[in-house]
């Protein structure tokens, strides 16, 4: 699976278009733009987040979002719901919602905003949409486990799960500790050599460079991918383009080292 450079939170497709424009002036090959687009079980079902948050798009503008990125980009549903026991089938309903895009090759990757989604709801998923490419977006309580438990833990999903994304934020900001996540990205780069790995975690055009440049010589190469959502948004919780387009130009600059 290719690496890419991820913002989170679009909303409208002159947000789309502006983000595809800017990573395109930036853009290596190395690295892919993904799109991320909040969605919720309730936007499924009832078009809407219904929840007041200015990052959740309707299902309407999903569709307007799609239309404008196309294929070039790898839009990407970051999925929360609060009815996990009923994920294959919303998603599966989704999909279908959107089955034109899914088999023109626009619409094919989830990210999974779940601590233990079960097994059996994604091999439904899966066995519905076997092209889908799913980050599994490992949240705090995970991350916490000690490194046996959490090896173990993650080995019941590989098979399941494209990408590992390291995320001790999950969208409120909090920071990434270079050192510590280089060093998980070494363990489970190791254990897990079929899956890509991404980091996300208060990333924004001011600190990307001294974040993401230490952990690129740790490494010595940058084959992993990143995120960001809180830190491309203004004080209206809107996305900010200015800060996206200065994001984008570190970010791809470090990246290319």
């Amino acid at each position: 699976s290719r690496n890419y450079v991820g913002i989170t939170g679009i909303t409208t497709e002159e947000e789309a278009e502006a983000v595809v424009s800017h990573f395109t002036a930036h853009a290596k090959p190395s690295h892919i733009l993904m799109m991320g687009i909040l969605i919720t079980n309730k936007t499924v079902h009832l078009g809407s987040a219904e929840n007041g948050n200015k990052r959740y798009p309707s299902l309407l503008r999903l569709q307007e979002i799609l239309d404008e990125s196309g294929p070039q980009a790898m839009n990407t549903i970051h999925y929360e719901t609060d009815s996990p026991d009923t994920l294959a089938v919303d998603l599966v309903l989704l999909f279908e919602k959107f089955q034109t895009y899914y088999d023109n090759g626009v619409l094919r990757t989830i990210q999974l905003n779940l601590s233990r989604p079960d097994i059996e709801q994604l091999q439904t998923l899966r066995s519905r949409f076997p092209e889908l490419r799913i980050i599994f977006q490992l949240r705090p309580e995970i991350l916490a486990l000690p490194k046996e438990e959490l090896l173990s833990f993650l080995q019941s999903y590989t098979d399941q799960v494209n990408y590992l994304l390291i995320d001790p934020s999950c969208g409120k900001g909090i920071e990434i500790n270079p050192e510590v996540v280089s060093d998980l990205y070494r363990t489970l780069s190791t254990e897990f050599q079929n899956l890509s790995i991404g980091f996300a975690g208060g990333l924004s055009g001011e600190n990307v460079v001294q974040k993401i440049s230490p952990i690129v010589q740790s490494l010595g190469h940058s084959k992993f991918s990143i995120d960001v959502e809180s830190g491309v948004r203004n004080s209206s919780d809107e996305l900010d383009i200015n800060k996206v387009a200065l994001y984008l130009e570190k970010a791809c600059h470090t990246l290319d080292r």
